[in-house]
């Protein structure tokens, strides 16, 4: 088990040089990324940046959403509902009502297949027999008698996840295929 607080997370640039994340785990091979897990602070409009042959589960889980214009016609990211979609997919962000912040989950779907599930307290996250990470969004949330500050991440907890009456949380599962 692994407790990443948010303040411990460094700052790095997007692929395309828009903007910045923060990477929360991530791994990788010789072809590059397997998966990767990460936040996002979106504060202006711009493209996406193109992850070829990966697939890329965006959740906004701060303001008011984000609009993905795209070829195929438009996307919408509401918050604290996971948006799937290719990496490789051409998309311009418009900012609906101001500011966002998002969790990304980028993975090679020949490797990984791999899943987000915001959770709404009062519950329990039990620990799972895949790799699991829980991000606490906001409330509180207590793990093995640890109390978890929002927007801290706790990867495969071995105690389950006491989720407070109010809390919110994206639960990330992530298994290997056989690719």
């Amino acid at each position: 088990m692994q407790v990443i607080p948010y303040e411990s997370l460094t700052a790095i640039p997007w692929v395309n040089g828009g903007g910045i994340t923060r990477e929360i785990a991530a791994e990788r091979d010789a072809s590059g990324i397997l998966w990767r897990i990460s936040l996002a602070d979106v504060s202006h409009e711009g493209p996406f940046s193109n992850f070829a042959g990966l697939q890329r589960i965006l959740t906004v889980f701060h303001g008011d959403g984000l609009l993905l214009e795209t070829d195929d016609g438009p996307l919408t990211a509401v918050p604290m509902m996971p948006l799937p979609f290719a990496g490789d997919l051409a998309a311009f962000g418009r900012l609906q009502f101001g500011p966002i912040r998002d969790l990304n989950v980028i993975y090679r779907p020949s490797r990984i297949v791999a899943s987000v599930h915001p959770v709404s307290g009062p519950a329990i996250l039990t620990p799972a027999s895949q790799s699991q990470f829980v991000f606490l969004v906001s409330g509180e949330a207590v793990c093995a008698g640890r109390v978890l500050a929002p927007l801290t991440t706790v990867i495969d907890p071995e105690a389950p996840i006491e989720l407070a009456a109010g809390a919110k949380a994206l639960q990330i599962i992530l298994a290997k295929t056989g690719g």
